[in-house]
């Protein structure tokens, strides 16, 4: 926004009052478009004005400009700010707060995993992304001790296609953490596991609360196709001694 030459030559306090009332309104405009460009002619008004007579009365309209233009701004990062986040179940960083945790009970192994120093994020417990480490390291170390999987150059591998987590207690270095494992559905070529993650100080089986809860899924597959395949036998015997029996209640006949 540009005045004529003859408008800044002039400097008279009518000429002051019309630039006021001119800068005013470009004020209002402002407060709508709030753009790199409309702070660009902002400025370009302020030389201007500073060409013009009577500095006390630039000087104060350079003030309200600068309050509305800060006001505006200030309003739309505080909006943003308070705009509410999606969500994403991570319990405050695997803080916990995810509700009533599993019992030991319902788990049928138990593999003790050490917490690492890097594992601990600026909270001061395990980050949630660790959690998903742990469970691959549960269930993978079963199946190479127990099922003779050979992760190296055996004929069939299990890739994960599914997991999730829900994080109920917090867990921090040094923790001694105490993964259970069972299997809830096994298929041919695929198995879903059931892990539940424990400090392994608390060892009652009808009353400890896990610190986290996962699910995971493997579908093993042939190393060079990637095709689904039947999953060995050894392995499968393996996998079903993971098998959860069902509780009392849930075997019971209906009356």
């Amino acid at each position: 926004m540009l005045l004529p030459p003859s408008f800044a030559a002039v400097g008279t306090e009518t000429d002051v009052c019309l630039f006021g009332v001119v800068c005013l309104v470009f004020v209002q405009g402002m407060s709508v478009l709030r753009s790199t460009a409309s702070l660009i002619a902002f400025h370009r008004l302020r030389r201007i004005a500073s060409h013009l007579s009577t500095p006390a009365v630039v000087s104060s309209i350079a003030v309200r400009t600068f309050s509305a233009l800060t006001g505006s701004v200030t309003a739309a990062a505080a909006t943003k700010k308070s705009s509410p986040a999606t969500a994403t179940a991570t319990g405050g960083g695997g803080g916990g707060g995810g509700g009533v945790g599993p019992l030991r009970s319902e788990f049928v192994h138990f593999s003790p995993i050490p917490t690492r120093w890097s594992d601990n994020d600026v909270y001061g417990h395990v980050n949630n992304a660790h959690y998903y480490a742990l469970f691959d390291t549960a269930i993978n170390q079963y199946l190479i001790r127990v099922g003779g999987l050979d992760i190296h150059t055996g004929s069939v591998i299990g890739l994960c296609v599914s997991s999730r987590c829900e994080y109920h207690q917090s867990l921090a270095f040094p923790d001694i953490i105490d993964a259970g494992l069972a299997v809830t559905k096994l298929g041919t070529s695929s198995v879903t596991y059931a892990i539940g993650l424990f400090h392994a100080a608390d060892i009652q089986p009808q009353t400890t609360r896990g610190a986290a809860t996962g699910q995971f899924t493997h579908v093993f597959v042939d190393r060079k196709t990637r095709k689904p395949t039947p999953i060995p036998d050894t392995l499968r015997a393996a996998l079903t001694k993971l098998v959860r029996s069902p509780s009392p209640a849930a075997a019971a006949p209906p009356n």
